[in-house]
């Protein structure tokens, strides 16, 4: 391994946590350690989306470090406004983050290529590559001489950036970054559910690393499954058969006994072959694409899509009177990470918005409070019906007022969404149905997880306490989950 490389890097990462503290502080002031866990994903979002905007204009190593004082410029102003970080905190997320970055960097010690197998390792690197020599963005197609690319760049635009700005190579800077990306992932899990835990009066630190560890290595249930499918009873294989095996048949070509071979026995095991589980689709888990080792945005944004959840999570704890962060928070947070999707993965855009409805509509101040003298807007009252009035009143305002982060995250992707975005096929509004059984095989972990806390949480709050009852409220809410 050439640690010079790694020495310049994780420079460049720790003066973005140190930038990045003071303004996690301001946006997760609710949460355990006032979000220090936080502090590098935000001034990494803060110095992607502007960077890019930057680049609009002139790209190359003055624009990234102008990036890192535009970064500068909002850490001034968080500590004007804020309360200041706890350090103690961001030195224990900064050490999370280096366990997942080096656990990370262990793994590509001894994999690291660019290489056919690596999925499309030759688009990405190019793509990062052009970028490295780029005048403006976006950047010249190096497959298309004299043509703008026309791909989700956003990814590259950070491993290249981050790389201009540590002096890194490429050959360094392409395996650094999916080890960034993959640290991100790491402590933002580890923040999130610590935090979720916390309020529950849990340990932070060990509800964060269990939350990391399920994240960030654990997979989908489909693996275990299929290894081990050769242990079942003879009537149980036959009946879990092609929902485990059935895409490998249909979109590879195997037999049911090649599939088996693959997937369905530790001594000849492929790993690449994990992500199809339903037919015509591909069911990636995180660890998944970063042993793939390409630069999707769909596989390296997951850490992002984790903070907009974090952003949910401060914006539920934080009180009603507090309008002002309220609305900073659903505008300025969950706008400006909708933004980075746009150009990184526009796919999770709508995950973003998506989010923020969940969490205006969910949280304990009403939606109608973000609006001035929204209090008039509130339906009272005690009865059933007035209450489930309420409730449905709640999830359209929450609606309305979630539309404008969408438009806040095309207004900052516009100039990828107006110019650059590729060929594809729209939006599938009615995508085909994958099966119950294949469903199950990847998230019915998820749903055994989901059930249980459900039943526990019905207990002694009112809910009927036959068990019976119960059991068909668990069993009512699993089937609406595995229909959608």
């Amino acid at each position: 391994m050439e640690f010079v490389p790694v020495l310049r890097w994780s420079f460049v990462l720790a003066l973005l946590s140190v930038l990045g503290a003071p303004i996690a502080a301001v946006v997760f002031r609710p949460l355990p350690g006032r979000g220090g866990a936080f502090s590098l994903p935000v001034a990494l979002v803060v110095f992607a989306v502007a960077t890019f905007w930057l680049g609009q204009v002139t790209y190359g190593r003055h624009a990234v470090v102008a990036g890192v004082l535009v970064v500068a410029g909002c850490t001034g102003l968080a500590h004007r406004y804020g309360d200041g970080p706890d350090w103690r905190a961001v030195a224990g997320g900064a050490a999370v983050f280096l366990a997942g970055f080096l656990l990370y960097l262990l793994f590509s010690a001894y994999n690291a290529a660019i290489t056919p197998a690596g999925g499309e390792q030759f688009l990405h690197y190019g793509l990062s590559n052009a970028l490295m020599g780029a005048d403006t963005l976006p950047p010249e197609d190096f497959w298309g001489a004299g043509e703008p690319i026309r791909y989700y760049y956003g990814t590259q635009l950070q491993v290249a950036s981050l790389s201009l700005l540590s002096g890194a190579d490429l050959r360094y800077g392409f395996y650094l970054g999916l080890g960034t990306f993959y640290g991100v992932l790491f402590v933002t899990a580890y923040g999130l559910v610590g935090s979720v835990l916390a309020a529950r009066d849990r340990s932070y630190p060990l509800g964060g690393a269990f939350g990391a560890v399920f994240v960030a290595v654990a997979g989908s249930l489909t693996a275990f499954l299929r290894l081990a499918f050769e242990f079942f009873p003879a009537p149980i294989r036959e009946h879990t058969g092609e929902a485990l095996f059935g895409a490998l048949v249909a979109d590879h070509r195997y037999t049911f006994e090649e599939a088996i071979a693959t997937q369905g026995t530790g001594s000849e095991w492929l790993w690449w072959n994990a992500r199809y589980v339903v037919e015509g689709g591909l069911y990636e888990f995180p660890l998944y694409s970063f042993v793939k080792s390409d630069l999707h945005g769909h596989g390296l944004s997951t850490g992002y899509v984790l903070l907009a959840a974090a952003l949910g999570l401060s914006y539920y704890h934080t009180p009603s009177g507090q309008r002002s962060r309220r609305l900073a928070v659903v505008f300025g947070g969950f706008g400006t990470v909708a933004g980075l999707f746009g150009f990184m993965n526009t796919w999770s855009l709508p995950t973003a918005v998506g989010l923020a409805w969940l969490t205006i509509a969910a949280a304990g101040s009403h939606p109608a409070t973000l609006l001035p003298g929204g209090r008039r807007l509130v339906i009272a009252g005690t009865g059933t019906a007035r209450r489930l009035v309420d409730e449905a009143w709640r999830l359209v305002l929450a609606a309305l007022l979630a539309v404008p982060v969408g438009l806040i995250g095309v207004l900052l992707a516009s100039p990828f969404l107006l110019g650059g975005v590729p060929t594809n096929d729209g939006i599938g509004f009615f995508p085909p149905q994958s099966q119950p059984g294949q469903f199950l095989s990847i998230y019915g972990g998820l749903l055994v997880l989901f059930a249980g806390l459900l039943l526990v949480r019905s207990l002694g709050t009112g809910t009927p306490q036959r068990p019976a009852t119960r059991l068909g409220l668990v069993a009512s809410v699993l089937v609406l989950v595995a229909a959608s």
